[in-house]
């Protein structure tokens, strides 16, 4: 225990989070394992094996486990299996009862977060849990759990969102489960695994493929009677196993009906004397099955290991599952029934055609029982090349020894079906934002990922948003050679260290030389994060949050970067409503910076005016700058996708929000001449003097009109100006909207008014739309002039109304060049400056 103490000056800490641990189970969770992490040992000769988050002793693990379990070398080994409280988990455990290290836990019980911390070997085919961080001593085994038919990772449709925690189990993995070549591949390519994959890949078959030989069909019956299900072991079998289905992998579609009819179909068409037709369901379905209460005598439970069905089945009916490729070994028929292929190539996706599935292929019940019936003429039905060519390639090394392959490999060093993936040949960059906002920050940040050279950089983007339409479209947009790693959930954490973390930020304590700081806290959320990962750069692009700027400090292994896109001194003084709202993080970040490696401005004057501040004998070398990137594809594609709409014979366009609502915008009218702004709903930015000038302007000039494209805290105060000034319908506040740029090509001229800014997108892309630019004389102005290129004004009333007189005049400068690829790449090499 550390010497932190829980005086009278936490209790408001401790009390805010007492009441957050009463309402947040999610919280609680996390620190009940939290606790578990800090205070266990890891023990060198335990293992802990979970199979489809808890299901059974089954696929992979299950495999393993029955090989380990009797071989005499692990006799003084403790086996943990996760068992979820289920109906048939007695039936499991009864099995093992007698024996003394066997031990089942619940999973997410306090048990269970003990051994988790414990075991050395850590087996799973699927993920563990997002608050599971594997310690530096523990070794993760990842078997998976099927040959990839259809899409995965990031290859699925939201996959950049949707795969977080299997992105995030990748990067703690010491040894990721391969059968073959073909599956290797598509683990690198569909999780984006070079470049950052830690562990070693064992290409040497799919564990489970063992307990498909020799099957007792004694024993099988046995347990299937216990599960109520009529299996008559002198019977053939005829198995329909088809895979889950639905929008969401949890909440599958289940169609009890369907089920029963393809059993009744199949029945009537072969002889019952000598065949028998089970249905498999898939283990997320069958959990489903088991909730609605809809179990008959010829589901066979999840909780039966599929390969040993596989090994006692004659005849196996699927469609697009990966149970087949494991069927393969058996050279016995395989048939597919697709009653839905076209809905379901859309809305997943797959891997390869259906002509080329090793087996016949039908859309029709009927068709199907039919050839049941002839199963016997089975290599006449289709090319049988197909089922050799897929033997070859698919099963080419289950021989029933996987097992055996797999514990040489983890357990005693052997190293001939290793595969490590290259790591070196690139520089691997982590960027990171404090979160996905309609902001300059964040387009900026899309604009550099957009524009890096990924053939010289490995680049990882740590996406932190909300997952709604504007974080998922905004993460859709980026080039799809960077790796989003999305964050999966909050940070593990319990009441004492939450306390002790708010109390160092709120003391503005950033190490042990300051007093008694939160650093396991921080060091702990790095690795759940980011695992066994390296980076060589880890790029903190926001620069605003003291949290995230703690996190990347306890990195041991990467020069560490951070941003600065204002001039500090003003961030440090803005205050919204009373509040200083950048005190308490530039408070923290100030005494940061000394840990960091360098400090990027977003200008050079930026930077010089950043150095009047923070300058000292042992940093001067760490300053340096960047101006921002513009997308100006992206800028390009909004002007070409611009439309507009007539309602009641006036025009409109149309505009996407960032709720993915649509909403109808008044087009410009081109009898007046049009103003736009572009821009957070904010104190600094200036508008409330802006509509101010811009209706004495119109009173004079009523051909005139104004947009302000953005949202923010002061639109109501925004609203009660217009209303003031009498301009309902001059001025006109759009709120922000997924693409600005048709609307402000169809503007006269950009006008921003700012209190401060550093290097302001919004003007990069009124620039790269040619129209003539009005600004403020903001501290960093220069860094964002051009030689004739726009009008520069003061900040009140009257200086901005000075400066609209121009706009009416057509007299604001526009006679600059300004040419966005020349501008980015000379951009780039900045960047690449900073970095070297």
């Amino acid at each position: 225990m550390d010497g932190f103490k829980m005086d009278i000056s936490k209790l408001k800490y401790a009390f805010n989070y007492a009441k957050k641990a009463l309402r947040d189970s999610g919280y609680r969770k996390r620190a009940a394992y939290y606790k578990e992490y800090k205070s266990c040992t890891v023990d060198d000769k335990m293992i802990m094996y979970e199979a489809f988050f808890g299901r059974a002793i089954t696929c992979n693990p299950g495999a393993l486990f029955n090989y380990i379990f009797n071989d005499e070398r692990f006799a003084d080994y403790t086996h943990i299996w996760s068992i979820e409280n289920s109906e048939f988990r007695d039936i499991i455990v009864e099995k093992y009862k007698s024996y003394d290290n066997v031990i089942f836990v619940e999973p997410g019980s306090k048990d269970y977060f003990k051994y988790l911390s414990t075991a050395k070997y850590l087996i799973n085919n699927v993920t563990w849990q997002t608050y599971f961080t594997k310690k530096d001593n523990q070794v993760v085994i990842n078997t998976w759990h099927g040959i990839p038919l259809k899409s995965l990772g990031y290859d699925i449709p939201n996959g950049k969102t949707d795969v977080s925690n299997i992105i995030r189990n990748m990067l703690f993995t010491d040894y990721l489960i391969s059968p073959v070549e073909y599956t290797t591949e598509n683990f690198k390519k569909a999780f984006k695994l070079e470049g950052i994959f830690p562990g070693k890949i064992i290409q040497t078959g799919y564990p489970r493929t063992d307990m498909s030989y020799n099957v007792d069909k004694d024993a099988l019956e046995k347990e299937l009677k216990k599960y109520g299900v009529k299996y008559d072991k002198t019977k053939k079998l005829i198995m329909y196993a088809p895979t889950w289905k639905g929008e969401q992998y949890a909440n599958p579609d289940i169609d009890t009906a369907e089920y029963d009819r393809f059993i009744q179909v199949i029945e009537n068409a072969v002889d019952l004397n000598e065949y028998q037709v089970l249905f498999k369901p898939h283990q997320i379905v069958y959990k489903s099955l088991v909730a609605s209460g809809k179990l008959k005598d010829f589901y066979i439970p999840a909780t039966v290991d599929t390969n040993t069905l596989l090994g006692a089945t004659d005849v196996l009916v699927s469609d697009y599952s990966s149970i087949f490729f494991d069927f393969l070994i058996t050279e016995k028929p395989i048939l597919f029934y697709v009653p839905d292929l076209s809905e379901y190539s859309e809305s997943r996706g797959l891997y390869f055609s259906v002509d080329d599935l090793p087996g016949p292929t039908t859309d029709n019940l009927e068709q199907l029982a039919e050839w049941c019936k002839n199963i016997d003429n089975y290599k006449s039905l289709f090319d049988y090349s197909k089922y050799i060519s897929a033997r070859e390639k698919f099963v080419t090394y289950d021989d029933s020894n996987v097992c055996q392959r797999v514990v040489d490999t983890v357990f005693f060093g052997k190293t001939d079906y290793l595969i490590d993936i290259e790591t070196k040949t690139k520089k691997k960059l982590l960027f990171h934002t404090d979160k996905i906002l309609a902001n300059g920050i964040s387009s900026s940040m899309s604009s550099l990922l957009n524009n890096i050279d990924t053939s010289k950089y490995d680049v990882s983007f740590y996406a932190i948003g909300a997952k709604n339409s504007y974080t998922m479209n905004y993460l859709e947009e980026i080039n799809d050679d960077i790796r989003v790693i999305y964050r999966a959930s909050a940070a593990n954490s319990d009441i004492r260290d939450d306390v002790k973390k708010e109390y160092c930020l709120d003391k503005a304590i950033v190490s042990k030389e300051d007093g008694d700081f939160a650093d396991f806290y921080y060091s702990a959320e790095y690795k759940r994060c980011f695992g066994d990962a390296r980076f060589d750069y880890i790029i903190n692009f926001s620069g605003f949050s003291a949290y995230w700027a703690n996190v990347y400090k306890s990195s041991t292994n990467a020069k560490n970067i951070i941003w600065m896109h204002s001039v500090l001194a003003s961030e440090y003084n803005r205050n919204v409503n009373g509040t200083l709202v950048f005190k308490r993080n530039l408070d923290n970040i100030y005494k940061i910076y000394k840990y960091l490696d360098k400090y990027v401005s977003c200008s050079k004057i930026t930077m010089e005016l950043n150095k009047e501040l923070l300058l000292d004998d042992e940093n001067a070398d760490k300053f340096g700058y960047m101006f921002n990137l513009i997308d100006y594809n992206k800028i390009n594609k909004g002007v070409k996708e611009y439309q507009t709409i007539k309602l009641n014979s006036k025009e409109y366009s149309v505009a996407m929000r960032d709720d993915n609502s649509i909403t109808v915008v008044p087009t410009p009218d081109r009898d007046c001449k049009v103003l736009a702004t572009v821009g957070r709903l904010s104190n600094e930015k200036n508008q409330i003097n802006l509509i101010k000038a811009f209706a004495r302007i119109n009173r004079e000039n009523p051909d005139t009109l104004l947009y302000i494209i953005g949202d923010g805290p002061i639109l109501e105060d925004l609203r009660e100006c217009i209303s003031e000034c009498n301009m309902n319908g001059k001025v006109i506040l759009t709120g922000n909207i997924n693409n600005p740029f048709g609307l402000l090509n169809e503007c006269d001229c950009f006008i921003l008014p700012s209190y401060y800014e550093g290097q302001p997108m919004v003007l990069l892309e009124a620039r790269t739309l040619g129209l003539p630019v009005i600004m403020s004389n903001f501290a960093t102005v220069r860094d964002s002039s051009f030689e004739n290129g726009q009008l520069i004004i003061g900040m009140e009333e009257d200086d901005i109304y000075e400066g609209l007189k121009h706009f009416v005049d057509g007299s604001v400068p526009n006679e600059y060049k300004f040419n966005p690829v020349d501008y980015n790449k000379k951009c780039l090499e900045e960047f690449e400056a900073c970095l070297n």
